[in-house]
C-alpha cells in the first residue's frame, strides 16, 4: 500500500508540477498549456464521484488498481509518443492519477480491522509515500536539464506506473493485515 501511494504520488506530482512546461515544449501556446493544467485537475476529482461508493462494494480492489495505473501509463506514453492528443492524455492521466489516489488512500481502511492499525498505516503509507513525492519534480527537473527533452521524465513516469499496477495487485486483494 505504501508503495502504491508513493508512486502514484510521486508520479502526480511530476505531471502537475511540470505539464505546462512540457505541452509548451511541445509545441503549444503557454495559455493552452494553461488551460490543459485545469483539465488536469479537473479530471482528478471525477474518479471520486464515480470510484468512491463503487470501491466499498468491490470483493477486491485489485483490477480496478491494475487498470488505473495502466490508464495512466498509457496517457504519459501518449503524451511523450503523440503529443498533438493532449487534450485526451491529459484527462485521461488526471482521471487515472485521480482514481489510483484514492484507491491508495481507501486501501488504509479497507486493510485493517481497526482504528489504531489505520492511524498507524496511514501514518507510513503517508510519510513514506509523500516523502518520495517530494523528491519527483526536482528529480524532473534535473533529468529535463540534463538531457534537454522531457523523455527521461515521462519513461521513468511510465515505468513507475507499471510497477504501481504490480503493487496495486498486492495491495488490492482482499485482505486485512
Amino acid at each position: 500500500m505504501t508503495g502504491f501511494l508513493g508512486l502514484t504520488s510521486l508520479v502526480f506530482y511530476i505531471i502537475v508540477g511540470w505539464l505546462p512546461a512540457i505541452l509548451v515544449e511541445a509545441g503549444y501556446p503557454a495559455a493552452t498549456a494553461g488551460t490543459l493544467h485545469g483539465v488536469l485537475q479537473l479530471a482528478t476529482a471525477v474518479p471520486g464521484l464515480i470510484l468512491g461508493p463503487m470501491v466499498r462494494r468491490m470483493k477486491d480492489q485489485r483490477g480496478i488498481a491494475i487498470a488505473v495505473s495502466l490508464a495512466t501509463c498509457l496517457s504519459l506514453l501518449g503524451l511523450w509518443q503523440c503529443p498533438s492528443l493532449a487534450m485526451l492524455w491529459v484527462a485521461l492521466f488526471g482521471f487515472g492519477a485521480g482514481a489510483a489516489f484514492i484507491l491508495g488512500l481507501t486501501f488504509v481502511s479497507l486493510r485493517t480491522s481497526h482504528s489504531q492499525q489505520a492511524a498507524a498505516l496511514s501514518g507510513m503509507a503517508q510519510c513514506l509515500g509523500y516523502s518520495l513525492a517530494a523528491a519527483g519534480p526536482p528529480l524532473a527537473g534535473l533529468a529535463h536539464d540534463a538531457t534537454g527533452g522531457w523523455e527521461v521524465a515521462l519513461a521513468c513516469c511510465a515505468v513507475a506506473t507499471v510497477l504501481m499496477a504490480v503493487l496495486g495487485r498486492s495491495a488490492g486483494r482482499a485482505a486485512t493485515i
